[in-house]
């Protein structure tokens, strides 16, 4: 476990799925702990897919594949590739076991970096071979609802600000309220979004068809 701090926030990140397990602040902690008895994780990648595909599988140039729901990525060991005062670096490269359940060689780099109270996510994905690569790369972060009271009927929503798209400059159509402050920034030069659809406070999804390079994607969350 890499642990960041820079006075006003600390955060920590497991190599483990290269997940973010821990935001501090304020004598606070704001990401959720993973109690297993209701969800075991606490801001998984989703890599290669988000969501499902039916009954399990799927078919690639008439070959069918095993892939459970989310992705393989959330469940394995990424690489400590850098760590600086504000900012680890963590990385999954395609090998044996994923080309069995996903046949793109692929480059998939996860990055944090703090900066005043704001956390950074970073996301770079690397077709390495020679064809079309297709995938859907998402964020599932839990936080923790304040003053929570399981008593009343009131549940809260995550709320974000109205934000300009970096290609077209059209506004995005945020939910009202100053919880959460997301910027996306697409690198469109080398690649087709299919689709792209956001959550409030649950999952980022883009839809990517890549046929080569890098994709990068960077949020940064309050």
């Amino acid at each position: 476990m890499e642990t960041l701090f820079n006075g006003r926030l600390s955060i920590e990140v497991s190599a483990h799925g290269a997940e973010l397990c821990s935001i501090f602040s304020n004598g606070k902690e704001y990401l959720w702990q993973a109690d297993p008895a209701f969800w075991k994780r606490h801001s998984p990648v989703l890599f290669p897919i988000v969501g499902s595909v039916w009954e399990n599988e799927y078919r690639n140039e008439d070959t069918t594949y095993v892939l459970t729901q989310h992705g393989f990525a959330r469940d394995m060991e990424f690489t400590l590739i850098s760590e600086e005062n504000d900012e680890v670096r963590y990385q999954l490269v395609s090998n044996e076991e994923t080309l069995k359940k996903y046949p793109f060689p692929f480059r998939l780099t996860i990055g944090y970096r703090i900066r005043e109270k704001k956390v950074d996510v970073m996301w770079e994905v690397e077709n390495t071979g020679e064809k079309e690569m297709h995938f859907q790369i998402g964020a599932h972060p839990a936080f923790y609802y304040p003053d929570f009271d399981a008593e009343t009927q009131e549940r809260g929503f995550f709320g974000f600000n109205k934000k300009r798209k970096e290609t077209t400059g059209e506004p995005f159509e945020w939910l009202p309220g100053p919880s959460i402050d997301q910027s996306l920034a697409l690198d469109l030069r080398r690649m087709e979004v299919l689709d792209f659809a956001v959550f409030a406070g649950r999952e980022m999804t883009a839809i990517i068809k890549i046929a080569c390079g890098v994709v990068k994607f960077q949020m940064a969350k309050l």
